[in-house]
């Protein structure tokens, strides 16, 4: 079987100089690849990747839908704006199958467990190689301990901040009287 044989040499045109960094090369063949944007995390990854870079979502995959009006009871929130929500539970912190993903080699995978309950929120270390540190304090491993908005969670290599959702601002004229104390 010879290469110059047309029909069973696949014959495709020259990709295009304004293709810029979406070709690549795949054995001896170029291939067109879009960049992807995840639906969940918003990372873009290499239109070659089957997997977020980030979070490791299934980019062919369409995320599950969630409740748009309900917000979630807290978040996490790194040093570059990206947050992690949390739910009301436990929530698992780790490199590898958590809730709160973190592409971080220093970080166990699974590393702590925030749960959110109805009146406080804790953080517990699971006995993670590098610790979890609270507002430069480090957590005894397995031994919950309660933590508030603003509070500084280092993790590995990662610092996060606990945010919790601003109380509801009263309108006037709805149930509530506004304060200004009248005319």
């Amino acid at each position: 079987m010879s290469f110059q044989d047309e029909e069973k040499t696949a014959m495709t045109p020259p990709p295009s100089p304004d293709l810029g960094d979406r070709t690549v090369a795949v054995g001896e063949r170029t291939q067109v690849a879009e960049p992807q944007t995840c639906p969940v995390c918003e990372t873009v990854s290499p239109g070659t990747e089957q997997y977020c870079l980030d979070c490791g979502f299934l980019l062919s995959e369409t995320p599950g839908e969630a409740p748009a009006a309900v917000a979630p009871p807290a978040v996490l929130v790194d040093h570059n704006g990206r947050e992690f929500p949390l739910r009301i539970g436990e929530n698992s912190i780790g490199r590898e199958s958590a809730d709160v993903l973190l592409n971080d080699s220093a970080v166990s995978r699974k590393h702590a467990s925030i749960t959110v309950g109805e009146s406080a929120i804790e953080i517990e270390d699971l006995g993670s190689t590098n610790g979890t540190y609270v507002n430069g304090e480090k957590l005894e491993p397995n031994a919950p301990r309660d933590i508030s908005t603003d509070d500084e969670i280092v993790l590995g290599q990662t610092v996060l901040r606990l945010k919790l959702p601003e109380e509801p601002v009263p309108v006037a004229g709805e149930g509530e009287q506004s304060g200004d104390g009248g005319d």
